[in-house]
């Protein structure tokens, strides 16, 4: 498991946010609240091999404080979580989510990627970084 360390707090205190959540219980199973030990801690500009291929760290907090985007220059190809979607962004809305923080890190970490960038984003289909820089109304460059 590769974390940054601002969900350092929400990893380590699992049991805590289940009490804290109950309304949100049906909707959930017992494996999303389940402790894990994370293998590596990942800051800005770190690197990692997986699949092979050599993956950078960009540290893209504002849907929560720790969120992570993986990117492979050699691929052009970067896992983008809950940041951005094809159309859309990540939620804010959730505890420690920052609108302000999100968008920041949309047109730091992400529209600095090169245009034909394919984003594979946690939920939905692909885009790309030029595509969403043209067309995603919540996030303008």
């Amino acid at each position: 498991v590769l974390a940054h360390r601002d969900d350092q707090q929400l990893i380590e205190n699992i049991e805590a946010y289940r009490e804290r959540y109950t309304a949100m219980m049906p909707f959930l199973s017992d494996n999303d609240f389940r402790s894990t030990r994370v293998t590596r801690w990942l800051n800005q500009g770190d690197t990692f091999m997986a699949l092979g291929r050599t993956f950078e760290a960009r540290h893209v907090p504002g849907h929560c404080p720790g969120s992570l985007l993986f990117y492979s220059a050699t691929d052009q190809l970067a896992f983008s979580g809950d940041a951005i979607f094809a159309g859309s962004v990540g939620r804010t809305d959730l505890p420690n989510g920052n609108w302000n923080q999100l968008l920041q890190s949309i047109r730091t970490h992400i529209y600095s990627l090169p245009d034909a960038t394919v984003l594979l984003p946690g939920h939905g289909g692909s885009t790309t970084v030029g595509r969403e820089k043209q067309t995603n109304p919540y996030a303008k460059p």
